[in-house]
């Protein structure tokens, strides 16, 4: 009796013994299996990090779209291979907006200051869902509450510029995005600006505008900024001041084009269809061949009563550019 309760207890020693040299084997294998691996990633993790914030300075377009198009694809690679790692999704989100952006041809600030609602190409819409797909898929990891700041604002931009979700809830994206002097990005100060204004917070977005993004001095973008916000908000005083500011102090004629085209818009949009002509005029002595320009102006004739002028430029547009859809539809031959 004595020998087989002795013997019991020697065989789960052993056998504890054997199950702890199976465990720590296994350890060791693991690690040894995918120690190079995972360090590699962390090396090349971090090595685009750095290149993403390089690729940012680079001028040249096409340049820099190639260079994005590369490390896309070595984080769909891995996106592929891991599907646990929230950070790589994160990155990945990111170079597909930042990809989005280049199709787009402009930075978030460049794209409100062209009123440019409507103009996203299909390249560029199909690398803002990518950006969500990623990012949300990061959130779904991570969870929504641990997420960066960043991303965040890149999730709702991307769901701004696709018109993926109501004004109302990407603004519960960034709402809880409340250090602001924190961002070092102006694009995104901006971005939390017109985002809370869309939502009826105009004295806050207006206020944070004001605070954080870059609108005084001499800065003529962030004022041609601060103008477009005015009008978004409905304070229209505020920005034709603030358009006619610009006029009397900026020599770009991009920007003089621009805030012609703002404050034709804003006086059509008021019914006064004499001063926006006047406007829209001054912007085409800038650019004689932007049919955009000579649509309005039609617009502004027919609504002074001058359907004859109306016609004539309207036709001139589709003499030179017979597919213009806005063009036929004024002329009634849609």
């Amino acid at each position: 009796m004595y020998y087989s309760y002795k013997s019991k207890k020697k065989n789960k020693k052993i056998f504890k013994i054997i199950l702890l040299i199976l465990i720590v084997s296994g350890i060791f294998y693991l690690g040894a299996k995918y120690h190079q691996y995972l360090f590699f990633w962390k090396y090349t993790y971090n090595k685009i990090s750095i290149e993403l914030d390089e690729i940012s300075k680079i001028d040249d377009i096409e340049k820099k779209k190639l260079k994005l198009q590369e490390i896309s694809e070595i984080c769909t690679d891995y996106n592929n291979a891991n599907q646990i790692s929230a950070d790589t999704f994160f990155l990945t989100g990111k170079i597909h907006f930042q990809l989005g952006e280049v199709y787009l041809n402009k930075t978030f600030s460049e794209f409100i200051m062209s009123n440019c609602s409507g103009c996203l190409t299909q390249k560029a819409s199909s690398e803002f869902l990518n950006a969500i797909k990623y990012i949300r898929k990061g959130m779904a990891l991570k969870g929504s509450n641990d997420a960066d700041p960043e991303y965040l604002i890149i999730l709702a931009k991307s769901c701004f510029y696709n018109n993926y979700y109501t004004v109302k809830d990407t603004y519960k994206i960034v709402e809880k995005v409340t250090n602001v002097e924190s961002l070092s990005n102006i694009d995104d100060i901006r971005f939390l600006s017109i985002i809370n204004i869309l939502n009826k917070k105009e004295e806050y977005g207006l206020e944070l505008l004001n605070k954080y993004g870059m609108t005084d001095g001499d800065s003529i973008k962030g004022r041609f900024f601060l103008a477009s916000a005015y009008s978004i908000a409905g304070k229209y005083t505020d920005s034709i001041i603030s358009f006619k500011h610009i006029l009397n102090n900026c020599s770009d004629n991009n920007l003089i084009k621009l805030a012609n085209i703002n404050l034709g818009k804003i006086y059509f949009n008021q019914s006064l269809y004499k001063e926006s002509l006047v406007h829209f005029s001054n912007a085409l002595r800038i650019d004689d061949r932007d049919n955009f320009l000579k649509i309005w102006i039609g617009k502004n004739y027919s609504a002074l009563g001058e359907k004859g002028k109306a016609k004539a430029i309207w036709n001139e547009v589709l003499a030179s550019d017979h597919t213009n859809k806005e063009a036929r539809k004024l002329l009634g031959l849609m």
